[in-house]
């Protein structure tokens, strides 16, 4: 339980030092794209290739990486038919692709980091 505290008091301080950056300019529209650019191409295949690395491995190791595959593309699938049935009243085709996206994978990059 203490982890996940942890974990989620990171995710607010990081949520927090954004949200000021924003505000005082010292990001703008231009860097944020260029952030999120740098962490999808090189900070996140980096954290893949350090978790390959660094890890021990075992047969216990690889069921359980298994499992946890089958459950997280479980969990995508169900969350995608829930995002599919949450924007049929929408009318804007495009809104709608871009609003199931986002509930689908919100949170997905943030995983890696914490």
């Amino acid at each position: 339980m203490r982890g996940l505290i942890e974990t989620v008091a990171l995710m607010f301080v990081y949520l927090a030092v954004g949200f000021i950056a924003r505000k005082t300019g010292l990001i703008t529209d231009t860097s944020s794209k260029s952030l999120s650019k740098t962490i999808l191409c090189v900070t996140q295949p980096f954290m893949l290739v350090n978790a390959i690395m660094t890890n021990e491995y075992s047969e216990e190791k690889l069921k359980s990486f298994g499992i946890v595959l089958i459950i997280g593309i479980i969990v995508h699938a169900v969350g995608a038919v829930i995002a599919m049935l949450s924007v049929l009243w929408m009318k804007d085709q495009e809104e709608r692709r871009i609003s199931e996206v986002a509930m689908v994978f919100a949170n997905c990059g943030l995983d890696g980091l914490t």
